[in-house]
Formats: structure tokens, C-alpha cells, sequence
């Protein structure tokens, strides 16, 4: 069997400085934005045909949960949301050469969830975190108009989206791991339920053409670990499992969702069992995934862009902020190599391992979990695309190519 990659990803290191979170987006020009926190300071960092720029935007808290949030408006502005340095959500926005911050909510903790969300009107909207409970702000002439959900303790990886008609649709989970879905009709705020119990916080939020919900989720229920994908049939929740975990290989950390053009839908999200970063492209029940990075254990945080090409932001085991992209960005100095260029090719698989060795294939299946105490050669049976993971770290990409 030959396994095909789907996707040339290409890597690139963007600030080797311990870091967290990410935030990303992309301008008019088909720029990558990218907001993280780094050293008690929010860092903005874009890309230029020389290469990566660096600018302190405001202070940040010592500690986060989740990454600062951004979106660019059809007027070119760069709008960010972010935990600050005094525990409260704050948010910026770039226009006409400089960085103007404002603090939205001043209850202590207030931002460390975070999602922003820019209307038809270019308004800015803000979900996240506020004390022990979800909360949903949106920039008026006068102020910050604050809605708070008090109902039940919740606002874990809240994720927010704006119909045509500038309503807001909103996911997040509860504390009793539920996911919920909110939405403002021109009158009342609706809420609904489509997972009670099984959902492990992170999720994400998308609509399609006709402004209904698309949902990203980690499942942990019945104990599985699953990324899982949640839409409205003939107004019923349906359920599908996008990428299957377990116990020990858990799927579906740090889930972000987007839709192309096309209609698809694209998930980022982290197999920290594994160390793997994957990208899933589908709909409906039918998905097919890939793997784009071995990125660490426990450190992931990711973001997901899009325009004709997808953009994911995230940190790896060291802390460092790496872009992902299916396009080249030419002149920059600190490009890793390609999915296929840091490669090793061998004619019908046999390598030597040693140690605790794992090797999983491009679509992130797990084809070898050996302890070799005393080096060994192993055979990979098949042909295709392969990556070799030793003490958590990958070693090698490795390509197997069918003998004579």
C-alpha cells in the first residue's frame, strides 16, 4: 500500500524566545500575523519579504490558559484581544501606525479564554473568560457593552463567530464538561446543549454559508479521547468522530476550525500522546488527516488561518513559535525545511532502531511502539511517509520506497 501525503506543509521558525500561546492571522497581502505572550509582554510578529518582524505591543499576565485572539478587518486594521498584565481582558487595535489598547473588563481574571470576532460594521466582538463564567463584550460609541452568562460555571475555550445579520454565535464548555452553543437572535440569547458531559474544553466555532454552527471538540467520554466534529441535521445535534483516541493516544487538544472557499472544513489540533500536530480537511462524517509537525507533549497552543493557503500558529515542547503554511514565504532566514525535505529515503524500510522508538505514518497512525534495549533492525512493510519519534522528540521523516 502507498500512503500519500496530502498536503506540502512548510514549517518556519518564528521567535526561538520561551512562549505562549499563538494567535494568527492573515492580511490582504497574504501576510501571516502571529500573537503570542513572551516574557510577561503580548509579542506581534508578521512576515515581510525580508523576513520576520518583532514588536512588543502591551504588557501581558505572568500565566495564560489560552492565546491572544486577532482578526484583520476589510480595512486593514489588525485587531487583537489578549490577557493582560493586570489579569484583565484587554484589546488593541493597529491604525494609522500605532497600537491603541484599551481595557474591556476589569474583573480579576477576565481574558485568559479569550476569542475575538469582527463584524460587517467592523465592530469588534470578545468572548471569554470572566471570573468562573463565560462573557461576551462588544465595542459600542460609549463603551464596552458586557453580557455575562451566569447561569452555570463555564467560558473554558470559548470561541466566537458573527452571521451576515451581525449576530453573535458563540461555543464553549462548562465546568461539568458540557458543550454549549449561544446565539443572539435580534432579541433573546438562545442557548443549547449538543454534548452533556463528554466534552474536554477545547473547542472551536465555525459557520458555514448559511449561518449554521460547525463545531470542533476533544470528546473524553466512555473513555475515548476523540477530536470530534458536531452539527445541526433537521435540528438535531449530530456527532462525528473525526479522529479516534484512546486513553494513551488522546486526539483533539487545542482544536481550532475554519472554512475554505470550497465549503470544507479544516481542523488544527494536537495528539499530545503522540507529540503530533495534525491537520483534519471534511464535512460531515467523511474526514481525511495528515500529520504536519511532532511538536512536544504538553505545550501546544494553535491557531488556524485561512485564505488560499491555511496558516497554523503554534508552540513546540521548547516553548518556541513555529507557522506551519501550505505556501512558501520566500526570504526568510529562519525557514525550517519542508514536510518531505528533512527526509531519509530507504527501498523497502529496514532501519535500526534503539531505545523506546515510535513510528507513525502521515496520517498519524501508529505502525511501530517498540522498546529496543539492544539495537535491532525493524521493517516497515509499506511504502509511503513516515515519522520516526524517539524520547518524545521526532528524529527523522522518514520516506520508504518500494524495491526493484
Amino acid at each position: 500500500m502507498i500512503l500519500i501525503i496530502l498536503t506540502i506543509w512548510y514549517r518556519f521558525l518564528v521567535d526561538s524566545s520561551p512562549s505562549r500561546g499563538t494567535g494568527v492571522t492573515v492580511d490582504h497581502e497574504h501576510r501571516p500575523h502571529l500573537f503570542y505572550y513572551s516574557a510577561d509582554k503580548l509579542i506581534h510578529s508578521y512576515w515581510t519579504e525580508n523576513g520576520w518582524q518583532r514588536e512588543k505591543v502591551c504588557s501581558s499576565a505572568s500565566y495564560n490558559n489560552g492565546g491572544p485572539a486577532a482578526e484583520i478587518d476589510r480595512w486593514s486594521r489588525i485587531h487583537v484581544a489578549f490577557f493582560d498584565s493586570a489579569e484583565n481582558l484587554s484589546y488593541g487595535v493597529w491604525e494609522n501606525g500605532i497600537w491603541l489598547i484599551e481595557t474591556v473588563d476589569t474583573i480579576k481574571p477576565s481574558g485568559d479564554y479569550c476569542d475575538l470576532a469582527i463584524d460587517q460594521n467592523q465592530i469588534p466582538h470578545i468572548v471569554y473568560h470572566r471570573g468562573s463564567y463565560l462573557a461576551y463584550a462588544v465595542k459600542t460609541q460609549s463603551g464596552w457593552r458586557i453580557k455575562t452568562f451566569i447561569s452555570e460555571v463555564g467560558g473554558y475555550s470559548p470561541s466566537i463567530e458573527i452571521d451576515d445579520q451581525n449576530h453573535p454565535h458563540i461555543t464553549d464548555c462548562t465546568l461539568w464538561g458540557d458543550l454549549r452553543y449561544l446565539h443572539f437572535d435580534g432579541t433573546n440569547w438562545r442557548i443549547e446543549k449538543p454534548v452533556i458531559g463528554n466534552a474536554g474544553a477545547h473547542n472551536s466555532l465555525v459557520l458555514d454559508n448559511f449561518n449554521l454552527p460547525k463545531i470542533s471538540v476533544y470528546w473524553t467520554g466512555s473513555g475515548r479521547y476523540d477530536l470530534r466534529f458536531v452539527q445541526k441535521e433537521s435540528n438535531s445535534w449530530q456527532i462525528y468522530v473525526v479522529d479516534s483516541g484512546g486513553q494513551f493516544s488522546k486526539k483533539g487538544w487545542s482544536n481550532k476550525i475554519v472554512k475554505d472557499n470550497r465549503g470544507l472544513l479544516h481542523i488544527a489540533y494536537h495528539c499530545h500522546n503522540e507529540c503530533l500536530l495534525k491537520h483534519a480537511e471534511g464535512y460531515d462524517s467523511t474526514w481525511v488527516t495528515e500529520v504536519i509537525d511532532t511538536i512536544g507533549g504538553w505545550n501546544a497552543s494553535i491557531s488556524i488561518a485561512i485564505d488560499d493557503a491555511l496558516y497554523i500558529g503554534y508552540c513546540d515542547e521548547n516553548n518556541w513559535v513555529w507557522l506551519a503554511v501550505t505556501k512558501n514565504l520566500p526570504s526568510v532566514a529562519e525557514k525550517k525545511d519542508n514536510l518531505i525535505g528533512n527526509e531519509a529515503t530507504l527501498i523497502n524500510g529496514k532501519i535500526l532502531a534503539s531505545g523506546r522508538v515510535r513510528i507513525f505514518d502521515s496520517m498519524g497512525r501508529e505502525v511501530v511502539d517498540g522498546n529496543f534495549p539492544i539495537p535491532r533492525w525493524i521493517t516497515i512493510s509499506s511504502s509511503g511517509i513516515f515519522f520516526i519519534v524517539a524520547k518524545g522528540k521526532v528524529k527523522k521523516i522518514l520516506v520508504i520506497k518500494e524495491g526493484p
